[in-house]
């Protein structure tokens, strides 16, 4: 059996490498703690599970409380409880729960009415229900822990009353539930001085192993004493004797705390061990005690392990779930101060450069970043012959104490960074120009014909090895980052304290180009994953489509079958706008036109019926006019009067709330999903200074939905600069129908991924044309929407132009490519959680991993799909010849060219040629790629999984699933684990038992593995219980392996010998 407790713990007490003093390390709360309350929390226990945390306590009189956090620090009370006590044994004193993951089930083990009791649940949120409700002790006891030895065995230590609260421990039966009575052992009872204060209590136990010695640690004295505390012992086996460690307690009130005690151990994110442990609310009130948490270590006092704490520690917080978990102040232990600069040491590669000549520092958010609230790395600080010097393992910063950062001598700056590119010391200082920045993006593709990467601001990465965010820079529309209030609901926009300030951040990472965009999303915000239906197919056209020519289309293309899962509705969806108007007349509308849409309700639910999402576009810049249907009421809320026209002020924050409660949401409650922005009107806001509509409008509209909590958020609009990655999904603009323009589009969706703006959404086709429609255009554009995050066709308002597939002559060629984009749908999702856990986009340069190669660079037109597809579309025409030659460089290693079947050898630049309904797309060597079977839309989840292994000697990918359009992606959610592995002429593929959970998540799935470019195999076996059989297709020189339908939990292998 596998046990999860803490990190990813194969046993609860996972042998622990000791080797230091169990050490408490504590963080200063800032001003904005104070005036939150503690968790409050008795009995503490700490579980992180899929890189969250969750904690649970003695708390409430209906049952077990749970709280998550991402940091440790500020915790979200979930809304409901995790064990409720009408699934419970009894109906009071819910104490001292532990929760434990173990062989795809989360275990609950607590005490009830004074009775040991298990519960387990599919979610470490519960429900926690027990199978039969009696306890697992006929007599009273609490404190119930679980350990599983090495050898798997299973014990609990848990507390009797038989000399005061003395610890027994049981092994247990292999259902993890039920006691061997006959095995009960004692372990401890109040024997030393210190535990005598109150009672004799030894309670609390929580073991863990080190060098084939078990060390039980525990917490004396009555919970009501201030001189509650804890100590150790240890033993040589479970059943042995246990021998108390001299020198206890070794926490007991640590800096002034008291009644600290009844802790836990468990692994945070980075592997370290800690523990949590309550203490009283305050010297004179026990109750409700309150959790505080540390860093624990072991060390040697001569020949002898030892254990013992610090008196400092940090506290936890509650904040609600609107509460920013970003703290944008960082630690001061990070910060250095110099006259009227102010440098902020972030991480190794990451230092903020502040100037104030009034001393007005920002420690708000700002556009750009959230979360400046970092461990603080290792670096020193000097000052020396008048320059301030401060190091850090890969940046040597230098300052000429008392001057502007800025001066005109480059063989002299007052500021200068020195860091290090492949040996070579590279120095930065203000005002030093970039010819080697790789770029990010730009806010459209407006009118763009062929290569426009003028147009792209710079991004994040260079081959320099320094970028620098210059918070203070206009934007490419002319706007400014600005800062964030900090209010609920949806943060509001201010204006910096000091306008005069100077904010850099210099990033100086080198050519390690995936910690730079994995750090920045951590000071900045993760890019979020859109729900699953995003990645299907879109069909879209500006056209004067009524409801019935929607109807018929639908209908077209469910004839055809044709997979889609977005219907897209543009601006004819409303009435007209107002006439005589200087901004875009007639494209601003918020009321159903009733001779197109008779009925939108029944409409939209016919849309839904068919399994489709459907966006509404908005050009909102003309305002609301008296004519709209919901016009009086936002009148009325915002003092309008005399049914004038109420002007467009998304930047007012009473606007924003009346025009989404009267406007907006009476069409979201009939069921639009999202809202397709298109603004192209004034740049900067006319009612706050500097503030960039494009960005204000994302923020605005992606929070709003975030709010609601009706759904994943997801919007779709153009470019705002640097942060607007925190906001997808973008929508490229008006770009032409030609090859050209189709060549640029790999490049520009690639280089992006630079500021983590990874899902643009291009029309697939292109917007506006000359001339007649051509089929080979659209079908290699059709191709590379296949590989891009979004697929999305689309063109403008031209009865010349037609976008319907099933109309043109190589229909059958597009359809297959549309087929292989709903196929590869599990890969692409699986990278689009990557892209959220780690700041690494679906879409990314090949110099992400080659960033020494100048092929990288070189050969722009190719990319990397995810970390195991490169791709290198097709983006000119065969002129007739049917095929066209593909120049590709192949990185070291073996490549498995789809089109062909082929296995080539990789450090080499090669020239293939592909027919019209092939795509050049090859699998990295070892590459395990996850596939749907065939399906029309993605809101069933198919009963089988396609897995195809490329040979390797061995390799992993672990498959990911959630519920794919709610947010509780951020917590609930599973990864399967498949790797390869060979030995000699036997090559062993296994699924793992799936780890963790969500809602209505599969209970068993079928597989089918597809072993390419293999031989005939001279036996296939199955193991661990694994039920199958297989074929070989000796022209495919493809084994397939079919597994039916198993337990997600199982792990099943399958042994191929050649």
């Amino acid at each position: 059996m596998e046990a999860k407790k803490g990190m990813v713990m194969k046993n609860r007490m996972r042998t622990i490498a000791l080797c230091g003093i169990f050490i408490l390390s504590a963080l200063q709360a800032t001003a904005q703690d104070a005036s939150l309350a503690k968790l409050p929390l008795a009995d503490p226990f700490v579980l992180c599970y899929n890189n969250k945390y969750y904690a649970y306590g003695t708390s409430d009189a209906n049952g077990i409380v749970v709280y998550t956090s991402d940091d440790l620090k500020y915790w979200i009370k979930a809304p409901n409880l995790a064990l409720h006590k009408n699934d419970s044994y009894a109906d009071r004193w819910f104490w001292a729960p532990e929760v434990y993951y173990i062989n795809g089930r989360f275990y609950m083990y607590y005490s009830a009415d004074e009775h040991i009791c298990v519960a387990t649940s599919d979610s470490p949120l519960g429900p926690f229900k027990q199978d039969v409700k009696q306890p697992m002790f006929a007599e009273k006891g609490i404190d119930n822990s679980l350990f599983i030895d090495d050898d798997g065995k299973a014990y609990l230590f848990f507390v009797r009353f038989t000399d005061g609260n003395a610890i027994w421990v049981a092994e247990l039966e292999n259902d993890l539930k039920t006691l061997k009575t006959n095995t009960l052992h004692f372990c401890l009872s109040a024997s030393q001085s210190w535990e005598n204060d109150m009672g004799r209590v030894n309670e609390g136990p929580y073991v863990i192993k080190h060098e084939g010695t078990y060390y039980l640690t525990y917490s004396a004295n009555d919970y009501q004493s201030q001189n509650y505390g804890v100590g150790y012992a240890r033993a040589g086996t479970i059943m042995g004797d246990w021998m108390k460690y001299s020198n206890n307690p070794i926490l007991q009130r640590p800096n002034g705390l008291v009644g600290s005690g009844h802790h836990c151990l468990f692994r945070d994110k980075e592997g370290r061990l800690r523990m949590a442990f309550h203490a009283h609310k305050s010297l004179t009130v026990v109750n409700p005690r309150e959790t505080y948490i540390t860093s624990v270590e072991f060390a040697l006092s001569g020949r002898t392990t030892i254990l013992t704490a610090s008196p400092d520690y940090q506290p936890t917080y509650i904040v609600d779930s609107q509460f920013v978990k970003d703290s944008p102040v960082a630690k001061s232990s990070a910060v250095v101060t110099s006259g009227n600069m102010r440098f902020s040491v972030l991480t190794p590669e990451l230092i903020r450069i502040e100037r104030s000549e009034q001393n007005r520092f920002e420690d708000r958010a700002s556009f750009v970043v959230l979360n400046r609230n970092l461990p603080v790395p290792a670096y020193t600080t000097r000052e020396e012959n008048g320059y301030l010097y401060i190091t850090t393992d890969k940046l040597a910063l230098q300052y000429k104490i008392g001057t502007h950062p800025v001066n005109t001598d480059p063989c002299a700056p007052n500021l200068q960074i020195t860091l290090q590119v492949n040996d070579e010391d590279v120095v930065w200082y203000p005002g030093k120009k970039d010819p080697y920045n790789l770029k990010g993006t730009a806010r459209t593709l407006d009118n763009a014909e062929g290569d426009v990467r003028s147009w792209l601001e710079d991004g994040l990465l260079s081959r320099s090895g320094w970028a620098v965010i210059d918070e203070k820079q206009p934007r490419n529309d002319g706007s400014l980052s600005l800062m964030f209030d900090g209010s609920e609901g949806v943060d509001w926009v201010a204006q910096r304290a000091d306008p005069q300030s100077l904010d850099w951040y210099f990033l100086g990472y080198g050519h390690n180009y995936k910690k730079a965009l994995s750090d920045f999303t951590t000071i900045a915000g993760k890019i979020p994953l859109p729900p699953l239906y995003a990645f299907g197919y879109w069909y879209s056209k500006y056209q004067r489509y009524s409801e019935q020519d929607f109807r018929n289309i639908v209908s077209e293309i469910k004839t055809n079958n044709i997979p889609i899962d977005v219907m897209v509705i543009d601006m004819d969806w409303h009435l007209n706008g107002k006439t005589g108007s200087t901004d875009n007349t007639e494209w601003t509308g918020w009321t159903w036109n009733s001779a197109l849409f008779p009925n939108p309700a029944n409409f939209i639910d016919w849309l839904h019926s068919q399994n489709l999402k459907t966006t509404l576009n908005l050009h909102p810049a003309d305002g609301i006019s008296s004519y709209e249907a919901n016009y009086q009421s936002l009148a009325q809320d915002l003092g309008v009067t005399g049914n004038q026209t109420i002007d467009w002020n998304i930047e007012n924050k009473a606007f924003y709330q009346a025009f989404f409660n009267r406007i907006l949401r009476p069409h979201e409650d009939i069921g639009v999903n999202f809202w397709w922005l298109d603004w192209q009107q004034w740049m900067i806001a006319r009612h706050e200074p500097n503030l960039g509509n494009t960005f204000w409008l994302n923020h605005v509209f992606f929070s709003d939905k975030k709010r609601q909590q009706t759904g994943r958020p997801l919007i779709f609009h153009r470019w705002g600069g640097l942060g607007n990655h925190r906001y997808q999904i973008g929508f490229s603009g008006d770009s032409h129908a030609t090859f050209p323009s189709l060549a640029f589009q790999p490049y520009f969706t690639a280089t992006a991924s630079n500021v983590g703006y990874g899902y643009w959404s291009h029309d697939i086709g292109g917007h506006q044309q000359s001339g007649a429609n051509d089929p080979e255009l659209y079908l290699r554009w059709i191709q590379s929407g296949v590989f891009s995050p979004i697929l999305r066709t689309h063109a403008t308002n031209a009865s010349n132009i037609e976008r319907r597939i099933w109309l043109y002559p190589n229909f059958s060629s597009m359809l297959k490519a549309i087929e292989l984009r709903y196929a590869l749908i599990p890969y692409i999702y699986t990278y689009a959680r990557y892209a959220y856990d780690t700041g690494i986009s679906l879409c990314r340069p090949m110099y992400y991993e080659y960033p020494e190669r100048e092929e990288a660079y070189r050969y722009e037109g190719q990319y990397m799909f995810g970390n195991d597809l490169l791709v290198a579309p097709i983006a000119q025409s065969d002129k007739g010849s049917g095929s066209v030659a593909k120049t590709i460089w192949l990185p070291e290693g073996k490549w498995y060219e789809a089109a062909t079947g082929e296995l080539l050898e990789g450090n080499q630049v090669v020239t293939r040629d592909f027919t019209r309904e092939q795509i050049p797309y090859y699998y990295r060597e070892g590459a395990i790629i996850p596939l749907y079977p065939p399906l029309i839309h993605l809101k069933s989840r198919p009963n089988t999984l396609i897995l195809q292994f490329t040979p390797g000697d061995s390799s992993d990918f672990s498959y990911y699933e959630d519920e794919e359009d709610n947010d509780k992606y951020e917590t609930a959610y599973t990864f399967t684990k498949i790797t390869q592995s060979k030995e000699g002429a036997v090559s062993t593929y296994t699924i793992h038992p799936r780890q963790g959970s969500f809602t209505r998540m599969p209970s068993q799935r079928a597989y089918r593995l597809e072993l390419l470019a293999k031989s005939q195999p001279s036996s296939v076996a199955f193991s661990n219980g694994t039920q199958g059989s297989y074929q070989y297709d000796s022209e495919t020189k493809t084994i397939t392996v079919d597994l039916p339908a198993q337990s997600c939990n199982a792990a099943l292998t399958v042994k191929v010998t050649e």
